[in-house]
């Protein structure tokens, strides 16, 4: 089994929001002092993504937390890892 070893990759750090401008809308993550652009979306047909692509900040941080708990061996820090990700991917689905 590989040990994970967590390494920040550089991203834009959640939580992530959304404007909408006219047809797009822009998901969008705050700085200290202005709205630094993620990505844009083009249209409403594809809104149904929005809620899955805002989760995906704290599903990488859901997903580093199970991996650390499987490394140290800790059932118990292990299952809470996992039902805390249960609740990201349910607001990711929009649940």
């Amino acid at each position: 089994m590989k040990h994970y070893v967590p390494h920040r990759l550089p991203h834009t750090p959640g939580p992530w929001t959304t404007k909408w401008v006219g047809n797009s809308v822009y998901i969008k993550a705050q700085d200290t002092d202005r709205d630094i652009s993620v990505c844009r979306v083009m249209s409403h047909r594809t809104e149904n993504n929005l809620s899955i692509i805002l989760a995906a900040p704290e599903m990488l941080a859901a997903l580093e937390t199970i991996a650390l708990a499987a490394n140290a061996g800790d059932p118990d820090s292990l299952a809470n890892a996992i039902n805390e990700s249960i609740d990201v991917i349910c607001r990711a689905k929009g649940v």
